[in-house]
């Protein structure tokens, strides 16, 4: 089976702040010779503390920043640094905040119903129609596409978010933190959800988390990252039953650690 998503020897750099009166620091590496593969239908999560590069990743794959040096392909073809519409429209991102992300002035109606037009996704005749099927989708109410973000939930503007992803008709899907910043019950139902997209509508999905619970939930394959570097990958089941990486077994220790602290504070 060929591979859907391909990513091989990604750099990327950023310039250091410079100081008054101190030679210019040498750039910093976000990531170092990064390469990854999702094929159609996976599920692929990638993991690391903060700094470990993971969103600007997400960045470079979602085609938001361009790498200092090495490729992504999407079906075979190399993508240039300036993508088409249809390699756009086939990689979607969801980002942590859904409320940056959507226009405060307008309804979600013409969220949806633009991008539809823009696309030409939709005839005038089946507009409203598809932005009610794009809401069933992610289980809103009809009534939301009469409402402006300040209206809804977290939640909901993150189900919001989802639905303006979808309505492209995306064969990936990029979630870079796309629950941390929801309450846990919330961040359930939202990771719930996701796995049921990805099934339904045959989405590869890429998810971008520091938490290991909801990658492991959702995710077959793993990556994990540090300080830019992928340090360890694998199937998600045998990386939590026996990482071969240091670092990956600190994360799992903290993450068990962290649940039975919270387990006690109950």
């Amino acid at each position: 089976m060929s591979d859907l998503l391909q990513a091989q020897g990604l750099w990327v750099s950023f310039a250091a702040r410079r100081r008054l009166f101190v030679r210019s620091p040498p750039p910093l590496v976000a990531l170092e010779g990064v390469e990854l593969c999702i094929q159609a239908h996976g599920s692929l999560g990638i993991v690391g503390e903060s700094g470990a590069g993971k969103s600007t990743l997400a960045r470079v794959l979602g085609g938001l920043l361009t790498q200092d040096r090495g490729t992504v392909s999407y079906r075979g073809t190399v993508l240039g640094r300036k993508r088409g519409p249809d390699a756009t429209r086939a990689i979607q991102m969801v980002f942590q905040d859904p409320w940056s992300s959507l226009n405060p002035a307008l309804t979600v109606g013409r969220v949806l119903g633009e991008l539809l037009r823009f696309h030409e996704l939709a005839g005038a005749d089946r507009v409203n129609g598809r932005c009610r099927e794009l809401l069933e989708l992610v289980h809103l109410p009809a009534r939301t596409l009469d409402l402006r973000p300040a209206a809804l939930s977290g939640g909901e503007r993150q189900r919001v978010a989802i639905a303006r992803a979808l309505a492209v008709e995306p064969s990936v899907l990029i979630a870079d933190e796309a629950v941390s910043a929801l309450d846990s019950a919330v961040q359930a139902a939202i990771i719930a959800l996701l796995e049921e997209l990805t099934r339904e509508l045959g989405l590869a999905i890429v998810m971008i988390s520091h938490d290991l619970a909801f990658v492991r939930a959702l995710c077959d394959e793993l990556l994990v990252m540090r300080s830019g570097r992928v340090v360890e990958r694998g199937s998600t089941e045998q990386i939590f039953a026996s990482p071969t990486h240091e670092h990956t077994a600190q994360l799992l220790r903290a993450r068990k650690a962290l649940g039975e602290h919270l387990w006690r504070a109950r």
